[in-house]
């Protein structure tokens, strides 16, 4: 590591010595050295997409606390290590951004990028889209929200490695008074639809998805023998102390446990790793602050947001299976009816086309059919301005007793 480093040092200042004397430092030091986690809420610009402005002046204004955070989610120090400050910021400053970029670069481009113009916001999108968060959420939405599609999304990715039993303990340590209706229907959900069903109550919504998050952090990391610094997390009174703990090294520990796509990918996991503390910092901020955990939704309709997901159509002759994708576009299989349960069901067709929502009227259109070797038009409307009646997590009600069953 110290001779790449001092090997990237030695090629700057063969190539780029002017450039690099005129680009100004952006970091002031001990002097603005926030004191309290809630004063750096000014300084997170939820609607921005972060370049390394805001992603350095960020880390020049995190208390203490904060920072050694950052290095435990690098795993730069162990995370149970006994620390409160920091005695040197702008070097542990500079060997924070250093490991980002390690882990965010190939070997060669490393050589030749500079630690101070990480462009933040790029490197969300490069670890959403290595995680598989939605691509419409990638393109169009703040880094705030992108950043939360990742926590999201490391959130489905454990669920869908639970057996029922531990999706019923994880739903039980979540709703204590059962106060959830339908907890049978969401355990049977995918990750995905889980978190979609589980979005729309108290335990998601807004700054409670990282409560929630807290609680199954530690309840999954007993079923994968995975020792989390249990102090930082139950012992925590508040979602702001759970938050400023190394919570970025402990998704990345039980999704790695858990056996994601994360595994065997190092930079991946230790880049997502960092994201993951940035924003859990960014959130604790927020909350201490007195801001709206409505800031942290996607930009856009709520019922239609509501209605990205997975779903059921149950007709007389034929059920559709149909996937509503946040950018408009659907993909649906369609099968007959099956008497006997015992069957496998006979796929009558596969189909793609548009939906939307106006004034709660849902419309959903196939323009195409799959033929077997290419799509082709075959327009068909599966439903037509039907009116919204009812959402709840686990379903849609529509006018005339229409319903659309998520899967």
């Amino acid at each position: 590591m110290k001779t790449l480093i001092d090997r990237r040092t030695a090629l700057r200042s063969m190539f780029a010595a002017s450039a690099l004397a005129a680009t100004p430092r952006l970091f002031a030091g001990e002097n603005t050295m926030a004191t309290d986690i809630g004063s750096v809420a000014k300084y997170i610009h939820p609607n921005v997409s972060w370049s390394h402005a805001e992603l350095n002046e960020f880390l020049d204004v995190l208390p203490d606390s904060g920072l050694i955070s950052m290095q435990k989610s690098l795993e730069l120090i162990p995370y149970n290590v006994a620390k409160t400050t920091v005695e040197d910021r702008p070097a542990v400053l500079k060997q924070i951004q250093e490991q980002m970029l390690w882990h965010s670069n190939h070997v060669v481009s490393y050589a030749f990028r500079d630690e101070k113009k990480i462009h933040y916001h790029n490197l969300t999108k490069w670890v959403g889209s290595e995680l598989g968060v939605d691509p419409w959420i990638l393109e169009t939405q703040p880094t705030l929200v992108v950043e939360r599609a990742i926590q999201e999304k490391l959130f489905i990715d454990i669920w869908d490695k639970l057996s029922p039993d531990e999706r019923r303990t994880v739903l039980a340590k979540l709703d204590p008074t059962d106060s959830i209706q339908g907890h049978a229907a969401i355990v049977a959900l995918s990750g995905a639809g889980a978190i979609a069903a589980l979005s729309m109550t108290v335990q998601l919504a807004g700054f409670a998805f990282y409560t929630t998050m807290s609680t199954v952090i530690c309840t999954v990391a007993g079923f994968f023998g995975v020792t989390l610094p249990f102090a930082a997390y139950t012992g925590a009174t508040s979602t702001v102390a759970f938050l400023s703990g190394p919570v970025g090294w402990a998704f990345l520990a039980i999704a790695a446990a858990a056996g994601t796509a994360l595994a065997g990918r190092a930079d991946v996991r230790k880049t997502a790793a960092a994201i993951c503390q940035i924003h859990s910092l960014k959130v604790a901020a927020l909350q201490a602050a007195g801001h709206d955990g409505s800031v942290l939704d996607p930009k856009g309709d709520p019922v239609k947001w509501q209605l990205v997901g997975r779903w059921r159509i149950n007709g007389k002759r034929e059920t559709i299976e149909v996937s509503l994708h946040s950018d408009g576009e659907f993909t649906a299989d369609c099968f007959d009816i099956l008497n006997d349960k015992t069957a496998s069901p006979n796929l009558k067709w596969q189909g793609k086309g548009y939906w939307s929502v106006r004034d709660r009227s849902l419309s959903i259109r196939r323009t195409h059919a799959w033929n077997h070797l290419y799509w082709s038009e075959n327009p068909r409307e599966l439903y037509s301005n039907r009116s919204v009646v009812e959402i709840t997590p686990t379903r849609i009600l529509l006018a005339a007793d229409a319903c659309l069953e998520r899967i």
